[in-house]
């Protein structure tokens, strides 16, 4: 076994195949703010879909309760990587921006199916395969996608939806999932460096003088996404 962040990987004697290990302790404490058996079936209930982590298996150790959930290997990059080493060379084109948020749309439109939401989708949780395939992954923030809706903040602010922020009480588990998407776009849409404006200059552009509601920033942004 080789350490990996918080697990490590395997290789699975008859197979061949190197798979990740995460352990974690479902009676004892608690994984990221949620139960581990949640993970374990926020995973199971998402199999086959290929642009979520897939569970392989899971195993327990009676005498403590200890759970390993065994997974796919997918690699150590994840679109935080893939964001960073853009930057230092060339934003995404528009081609890649959409073939990247296609792959997380379809993704999270799996998991809303499944009755499950993420809560803490951010490109540290999307792992970059081969051939730059995504794979959504990390679900120890998981919970139900359905009423009753959550009435504790968790995730990561920046990710974080209005409602969330402003701690009015019950939010919409599966809108946290598609409001992160949307600010998982914007760290996509980079600007280049010739292009740079003073603030005074950028205020007076015309994308801040439209309405919030104007349909060519509406529909920009949507055909981004789609």
């Amino acid at each position: 076994m080789e350490t990996l962040g918080a697990g490590r990987t395997a290789r699975d004697r008859r197979t061949g195949e190197t798979l990740a290990v995460k352990w974690v302790h479902p009676r004892c404490g608690r994984d990221h703010g949620q139960p581990a058996d949640v993970e374990r079936d926020c995973l199971a209930a998402c199999r086959g879909h290929p642009y979520v982590v897939q569970l392989r298996d899971v195993a327990a150790n009676p005498s403590n309760w200890d759970m390993f959930l065994v997974k796919e290997f997918v690699g150590a990059r994840s679109l935080r990587d893939l964001i960073a080493g853009h930057a230092r060379r060339r934003p995404f084109s528009e081609g890649e921006t959409r073939a990247l948020m296609r792959q997380l749309r379809a993704g999270v439109r799996t998991m809303h199916a499944a009755g499950i939401a993420h809560r803490d989708i951010k490109p540290r949780n999307i792992l970059v395969g081969p051939g730059g395939a995504l794979k959504i992954c990390d679900f120890g923030m998981a919970t139900t996608a359905a009423p009753p809706y959550e009435r504790f903040m968790v995730g990561t602010l920046h990710y974080n939806t209005p409602e969330q922020l402003a701690g009015k009480g019950q939010y919409n588990a599966q809108a946290v999932d598609t409001w992160a998407l949307g600010e998982v776009l914007a760290g996509l849409l980079a600007f280049y460096d010739d292009e740079r404006m003073m603030a005074e200059a950028a205020l007076e552009h015309r994308w801040f003088m439209e309405e919030a509601d104007s349909p060519t920033v509406l529909e920009g942004l949507a055909g981004l996404a789609s």
